[in-house]
């Protein structure tokens, strides 16, 4: 007899991307309650964030495991702009931390080694995130070409073969095609780390497994209102309310020059009555608020 997936989480693939180890880390974590109740859990590959975010919006998958923000290269844009502007009518259960490995792979010849590089394929992130080291190891004429994902670059490596590109990608992808890791670490600086949210429709009820004592954050997307000083009369509401403000960030909201969309991460939630105040004038002093959360943080999974 077949066991049926209780549950569905979509991910940037194929099978092999940071994103996809991501998910198997979640997985073993033990957070989520399907796993905890031995339940089946199925991961399905999209071609590309905006296809990922959509399929959860529109519940092809029950959820999605996308990636937030990285230690290196900051926000994923595409990601904080859908959440935050509700394009896709998402909201957020869970925060985690995951280690990112940035492996060197290439082509293999048994007659002559390895040849030169010449050019260097990975998703954008990928190289954006171990550009020093690859110029440092190939010059700065090594040309440097995107791919939907660090497995697809590794996937077009294996199709193309061609001696004189190499692909950024994780040991997974590697083994999954059947190369060679050459250099086990790309990566700018150590301690490379993207924070992952776990992600639904409004529709679907919590995943994670209840545990005790664990911290939760919320997250707001504010349009605020051209007047002189409400950033700082904003910041200075959170701080008079307790709110500990982990992060800020601003956005251009496409509207004219010069007009911002900021967000915000708060520890803690937003939704209690000590924090009516906080929304009420976020309210006043905003075109648009939009508050996710409180979600779970999960830490390093």
């Amino acid at each position: 007899m077949t066991t049926q997936p209780s549950i569905s989480i979509g991910y940037l693939g194929p099978e092999g991307s940071n994103s996809h180890s991501a998910c198997l880390r979640l997985i073993d974590s033990g957070w989520l309650s399907a796993t905890a109740e031995k339940k089946a859990v199925e991961l399905t590959p999209f071609a590309t964030m905006r296809q990922t975010l959509a399929a959860v919006g529109q519940s092809k998958v029950t959820y999605g495991f996308v990636p937030i923000e990285n230690s290196l290269q900051g926000s994923v844009v595409e990601v904080m702009e859908s959440i935050g502007l509700s394009r896709h009518g998402l909201t957020v259960y869970a925060e985690a931390l995951v280690p990112i490995v940035h492996g060197l792979i290439q082509l293999e010849s048994p007659q002559n080694g390895h040849a030169p590089i010449k050019t260097v394929i990975s998703h954008p992130q990928a190289l954006a995130q171990c550009q020093e080291t690859l110029m440092a190891a190939f010059g700065e004429s090594v040309e440097l070409k995107h791919a939907a994902s660090t497995s697809e670059a590794v996937r077009i490596l294996k199709a193309t073969g061609d001696p004189a590109m190499a692909a950024i990608g994780t040991a997974a992808a590697a083994k999954l095609y059947d190369l060679p890791v050459t250099q086990p670490q790309m990566s700018d600086a150590s301690g490379n780390t993207t924070r992952f949210l776990l992600i639904s429709n409004v529709d679907q009820p919590c995943p994670l497994a209840r545990k005790e004592d664990t911290p939760v954050k919320s997250s707001l997307c504010l349009g605020l209102k051209d007047r002189p000083g409400v950033l700082v009369d904003t910041l200075q509401v959170l701080k008079d309310h307790g709110a500990n403000l982990t992060r800020i960030e601003s956005r251009p909201s496409r509207k004219r020059v010069g007009n911002y969309v900021f967000y915000l991460d708060v520890d803690g939630s937003l939704m209690g009555e000590a924090q009516a105040k906080v929304m009420a004038y976020l309210e006043e002093a905003s075109d648009y608020v939009h508050l996710t959360g409180p979600y779970t943080v999960l830490g390093e999974i």
